[in-house]
């Protein structure tokens, strides 16, 4: 008899794995076709050029057929073992019972939502700290500051169109401010490292800039004075650095102070620190800023890499056409470039942007894939529990006494995935939030926001089951089973 049973059993087991690999590959070929749609959107959102033609690839084939093979063992797995120990006379008389609250069962709930939990979490403490990075005070003013590109420009044309800018734009009224510089932002960087009077090896980012630069980008001169045109001399002999640069080098009183040993080729004399200008951060944010000197000197800055204006925001589209044109009057046949300011600086943080969204994305996908389990666990719990409830109702209960006592023990299964979220959430923020140099502090509000936004969508789910277990007539109930 054992014999016949264990025959029957394992006949049973190889009919359910079958049955699992079966529903599995039919998933796994609804899910191409949907993957293959979805390519273009995928594609947008990771900044990759994948295509159909990448399924057919020999490693990806094999790898789906992998996960063909183990994802129809596993899923198939559990409920062939469980179901193949039910013995048909038993169950025929209605003596066996699906079970809805296995500690497996739960734990995969548990699992799903910790998950779940985790990438709300960090979608919310990404989003807060992209949203400081672009609203950070940078030192300067970078809203409506145009760019016009002027890289290709030769060093004999730089001058002539600069003037001709100033003459043709600045009357304009929505043109504030005109001014040249060696680099903008974010494309292009100069960096000089000499050695000082006492021998000292010193480094620092060099700006080639000219006397309305500090004025356009709104810097705070905190010690001496800006270059002046009612100085001359500046040009030469004179320099404005950050207060990095002061702090680095341990200058007690910068103004007066002499940058020996700086571009010795250049400088007929090592110039004069004439201002200290602000900390500012010409660099992404998620390095500290570093000791920075602006020059005007002609033999070191004598082409212009870009040119600044600052505009209004009256006629944006209408002072970019005066612009360019003006451009095309100086300089026929060469193309006109441009960009904002603040643009060039918010695509610093495309890969972090990119991030936020796939982890939104995956939150969401996340979320849904729990809500399945859950909705799959809140039906067995309710089937086991039907006679319970309507031994209640007519004991009194009410439907919100009722509905509470079903959603309790889904509500213990949130807060237990919480609790197990929040932390192994909290050490992956940390080491995210590491490669900055300026970051947000992490508080509980992104941990108990996430929470709660997964404990509104389980009670969502489960309500469902819920109230139609508690409006359910008590006499059918009693008679179930």
């Amino acid at each position: 008899m054992r014999k016949v049973l264990g025959a029957q059993r394992g006949q049973l087991m190889r009919q359910f794995w079958g049955e699992a690999i079966v529903m599995t590959a039919l998933a796994l070929l609804v899910g191409l076709g949907l993957a293959v749609l979805a390519l273009p959107w995928f594609n947008t959102l990771t900044g990759q050029t994948l295509s159909p033609a990448t399924f057919g690839v020999a490693e990806v084939a094999l790898a789906l057929l992998a996960l063909l093979a183990v994802v129809g063992f596993v899923a198939g797995g559990y409920p062939a073992a469980l179901l193949s120990r039910f013995r048909p006379a038993a169950v025929l008389k209605g003596q066996t019972q699906a079970r809805g609250n296995s500690l497996l069962t739960r734990g995969l709930v548990v699992l799903q939502y910790t998950i779940s939990i985790g990438l709300i979490a960090g979608t919310i403490l990404m989003t807060q700290q992209l949203g400081y990075l672009l609203d950070r005070d940078l030192g300067y003013d970078d809203d409506l500051v145009l760019v016009v590109h002027s890289g290709q420009v030769s060093r004999s044309e730089g001058p002539g169109l600069l003037r001709y800018f100033r003459d043709t734009l600045l009357p304009y009224d929505a043109v504030t401010h005109i001014a040249r510089a060696g680099y903008s932002f974010t494309r292009g960087s100069d960096r000089n490292t000499w050695t000082d009077g006492t021998g000292t090896t010193r480094s620092a980012y060099n700006f080639g800039i000219d006397f309305d630069y500090v004025d356009l980008m709104g810097m705070e001169v905190v010690d001496g004075r800006n270059f002046s045109r009612d100085f001359p001399s500046d040009s030469t002999r004179s320099v404005l650095v950050n207060e990095a640069l002061v702090r680095e080098f341990g200058l007690e009183e910068p103004v007066g102070t002499r940058l020996d040993g700086w571009l010795d080729g250049i400088y007929m004399e090592a110039p004069t620190i004439i201002g200290v200008v602000k900390d500012f951060n010409f660099q992404s944010l998620r390095n500290e800023v570093e000791p920075a000197v602006m020059n005007m000197h002609p033999d070191y800055y004598n082409y212009i890499g870009a040119i600044l204006l600052k505009i209004r925001p009256d006629d944006v589209a209408g002072t970019l056409a005066r612009v360019e044109a003006a451009w095309e009057t100086a300089l026929p046949g060469k193309p006109f470039s441009y960009s904002f300011l603040d643009e060039d600086l918010a695509a610093q943080y495309q890969t972090e942007q990119r991030w936020r969204r796939i982890v939104t994305f995956s939150s969401v996908l996340a979320v849904l894939i729990a809500c399945l389990g859950l909705f799959g666990l809140a039906t067995l719990s309710v089937a086991r529990r039907t006679k319970e409830i309507g031994i209640r109702k007519v004991m009194g209960a009410s439907v919100p006494a009722l509905v509470r006592l079903i959603a309790i023990e889904f509500v213990k299964l949130v807060a237990v995935a919480a609790v197990i979220a929040s932390p192994l959430a909290y050490l992956g923020a940390r080491r995210w939030l590491d490669d900055f140099a300026y970051r947000i502090d992490i508080g509980p509000a992104a941990f108990v926001g996430a929470a709660l936004a997964a404990l509104a969508v389980a009670l969502l789910t489960v309500s469902y089951h819920a109230v139609r277990a508690a409006l359910a007539d008590p006499v059918k109930s009693l008679r179930y089973e």
